[in-house]
């Protein structure tokens, strides 16, 4: 059996549904570019009904919260939030506690290695944002402290 990015896939399934030659070929076209754009089988499946058979105008791509799950790069905006986090505690309270420099210096680096790993995708503004954030958490950390 052919696999569901292909053509052919999408074919077979919509002859089972016992549909006429017309929807057959729109239903392979519709299916194999839904997997393209990142769906997963059964969400194509949910569009290619919709589209075909119901006659809707339903987008062929994947749903805001899909997107941003697997948006690469989100660990990179973590790690710079964490920072940011540590920063501005360090600003406002000024805890005496050693944790704080060794846990802001790991969030740091770890920051900085996410962006690293994910620049080279397609999605780089997000690890760029990362980036960004630890760097303005590191500015921070150089502010005199409130005593």
């Amino acid at each position: 059996m052919a696999e569901p990015i292909e053509r052919l896939y999408w074919e077979e399934w919509a002859r089972s549904l016992g549909w006429e030659a017309q929807k057959i070929n729109e239903a392979g076209s519709l299916g194999s570019h839904a997997i393209a754009e990142g769906m997963s089988t059964a969400q194509a499946m949910d569009v290619v009904l919709a589209v075909v058979r119901d006659g809707q105008a339903t987008p062929v791509r994947l749903s805001s919260v899909d997107r941003i799950v697997r948006l690469k790069g989100m660990a990179s905006v973590a790690a710079g939030v964490v920072a940011m986090a540590i920063a501005i505690t360090r600003l406002t309270s000024n805890p005496d506690l050693p944790i704080f420099p060794i846990a802001y210096a790991l969030v740091i680096v770890s920051g900085i290695v996410f962006f690293i790993r994910d620049i080279g995708r397609r999605t780089w503004r997000v690890p760029a944002l990362g980036l960004g954030l630890s760097l303005g958490a590191l500015a921070l950390w150089f502010l005199p402290v409130r005593e």
